[in-house]
């Protein structure tokens, strides 16, 4: 349950710097070791200076965009996805946008589990 809420923090935060006309994509890609988790929007991005505290709470970013709330979201996506063994991380696309990355580690059973 708190996995999902903090995808849908970083989904709503894409969205809604986003435009009408404008799309958001998730992908989600799997190795032996780990899920990635992908959420890339065309909005306006992030100056390159605040990239690294956009996940500190109350940090929020100045926009016509940004709309109502404390500058929570992001931050309690990273504390949950750092309780689940993962990190998280965002950039700006080469074009505009931002990238948020979730990093979590695929649950291995052991041979005691499965009997």
């Amino acid at each position: 349950e708190l996995m999902r809420r903090a995808l849908d923090n970083i989904v709503r935060n894409a969205l809604r710097f986003s435009t009408r006309e404008q799309t958001v994509q998730v992908d989600l890609r799997g190795t032996e070791r780990e899920w990635l988790l992908c959420v890339t929007d065309q909005g306006p991005g992030v100056e390159k200076n605040k990239l690294s505290s956009i996940f500190d709470p109350f940090i929020r970013i100045e926009s016509p965009q940004s709309g109502k709330g404390y500058g929570l979201g992001l931050a309690i996506a990273r504390k949950v996805v750092m309780a689940h063994g993962g990190h998280i991380e965002a950039d700006n696309g080469p074009h505009g946008g931002l990238t948020v990355r979730i990093f979590i580690p695929r649950w291995q059973e052991t041979a005691s589990q499965s009997h």
